[in-house]
């Protein structure tokens, strides 16, 4: 699996969540990977966070499998974390 095509996966996931309206494209072309250079305080900053993210742990060496367990633990530690702030916040 390249970096792209994980970054779409997530992507149509991240889409169907919030209903069509949320999308990883504004931070990242989903033909290369490459992060397009936005400034981060406008839009959808958890989007540009989940690319990054995603673009730390990716590695081509790692068969299919193995990238989208990597990928969704990540995803699920970033989860966790942000869970445990929310719940400093109360």
């Amino acid at each position: 699996m390249t970096f792209p095509e994980l970054l779409t996966r997530v992507d149509r996931a991240y889409r169907e969540e919030s209903g069509g309206i949320l999308n990883l494209s504004k931070y990242f072309n989903l033909e290369t990977g490459e992060n397009i250079a936005v400034d981060p305080c406008e839009g959808d900053t958890l989007a540009l966070f989940i690319g990054l993210e995603l673009h730390d742990t990716f590695s081509p060496e790692q068969d299919d499998s193995t990238q989208l367990f990597v990928a969704r633990t990540q995803i699920e530690i970033a989860a966790d974390q942000l869970t445990k702030v929310a719940q400093l916040l109360r």
